[in-house]
């Protein structure tokens, strides 16, 4: 391997271990994308910081090869040694996996921006959908960076899936016990309409996950005897600035998103469903499937919603909330809607027996009246069941109106 500097990098990613691995690297990304729920595809911002979920896939199997390429550097740690600038060595392998690394985690990206396209999205992802990359990036570099220091470390195979192993499990303790904000970088369940990942949170991520990634290869460079000289400054200050990034990281709190204002179209009136532009076209079908479970609540002589908005918190009364699901063609979820839109939020249905029965009776019944589906579970009240009476009718306005008042 040069020594003088000239030519290393192109070198390093020839030989990298990274290449041989890249078809297994890009076929992870592409799975990723292609084989899970794709609901994101109607939203920038969700479809980017979903796609970041792929750390914990991409992560380990990257930090597997590093280890590998630093057992491959260790068994010529003696011919390195000789060089003006050995730890160039160290530095130019790290850069090799990661940018290969980086170009599988590109083709995922580059495969998910195309199902957004595909899907009509108008517009083009904002800052906020850029700005869920770095963190992204910065904790494969970091991965990279220790899997790389395992191998020199170890010298022995053994390396590689001790790494890829040991950090896959690492992923998965940190995101069951926290701090959530020290390996969480993406991945969400359901829309982040009127959502957005906190910057100053990212931002903090960022320099914790570069921090670590140079903390790592300063001390593989010791390791190998190198930087142990008098006065030698790097791997104090590369602690230093890890515990710096890491206090302020925490001092984050685990609250990885916040509200933020975003315009929305609205479509129809009596009620109005307003929706992402990236959701246009639904609309119209969602609010076709709401009418007739509002006109049976509505026949009850119980105040209906007049709007329906993504995003918004259930149990307003006059606005309801419209779900992903319902938009992507979910219509029996509509009924669900009209409920949520009378139950605040705070009212304790599940610890209440009399709170469950009424809104178990009452949801049998609008759901039996509106598709016919008579399914009734053990907890429905008989008089929810019957024939539509005056008794009946009684009940469910009772029930409705319980369930109204609760937790308000």
């Amino acid at each position: 391997m040069s020594t003088d500097g000239r030519g290393v990098l192109p070198t390093a990613l020839r030989r990298s271990a990274a290449l041989l691995a890249l078809p297994a690297l890009i076929a992870v990304t592409l799975a990723h994308v292609l084989a899970r729920d794709r609901s994101w595809s109607h939203e920038w911002l969700w479809a980017f910081y979903q796609y970041q979920f792929v750390t914990v896939l991409l992560g380990p199997l990257l930090a597997g090869v590093a280890a590998w390429e630093g057992v491959r550097l260790a068994s010529a740690r003696d011919l390195i040694g000789t060089g003006n600038r050995p730890q160039r060595a160290l530095a130019q392998a790290w850069l090799a996996v990661t940018l290969w690394g980086l170009l599988a985690y590109i083709v995922g990206l580059a495969t998910a921006v195309g199902l957004v396209l595909r899907t009509g999205v108008p517009g083009a992802p904002g800052p906020a959908a850029f700005a869920t990359i770095a963190p992204a990036v910065s904790l494969l570099a970091a991965e990279v960076a220790v899997g790389l220091a395992a191998g020199w470390w170890l010298r022995h195979l053994v390396a590689a899936p001790v790494a890829a192993v040991g950090c896959f499990l690492a992923t998965l303790w940190m995101y069951v016990a926290g701090p959530s904000q020290l390996i969480i970088v993406g991945g969400a369940t359901s829309s982040l309409i009127r959502l957005a990942p906190r910057p100053t949170l990212e931002a903090w991520q960022t320099a914790y996950f570069a921090a670590c990634a140079v903390l790592a290869l300063v001390l593989a460079v010791r390791l190998a005897g190198w930087g142990r000289r008098p006065g030698s400054w790097q791997a104090p200050a590369s602690c230093g600035v890890v515990v710096i990034a890491l206090a302020g990281l925490l001092q984050q709190g685990d609250t990885l998103l916040h509200v933020v204002d975003q315009p929305l179209v609205c479509v129809g009136t009596a009620p109005s469903v307003c929706v992402a532009p990236g959701y246009t076209a639904q609309a119209a079908t969602a609010r076709t499937a709401l009418l007739p479970y509002l006109a049976a609540i509505s026949d009850l002589g119980i105040a209906v919603p007049t709007t329906f908005r993504q995003n918004v918190e259930p149990g307003q009364r006059t606005v309801g909330t419209v779900e992903a699901g319902l938009l992507l063609g979910d219509g029996r979820s509509a009924g669900y809607a009209v409920l949520g839109s009378l139950i605040s939020k705070a009212c304790p249905i599940g610890s209440d027996a009399r709170l469950q029965a009424d809104f178990s009776g009452l949801s049998y019944w609008l759901y039996a009246t509106v598709n016919g589906e008579r399914n009734a579970g053990p907890d429905v009240p008989v008089i929810a069941t019957g024939p539509s009476t005056p008794a009946q009718r009684a009940w469910l306005v009772q029930a409705a109106t319980a369930l109204t008042a609760c937790g308000r």
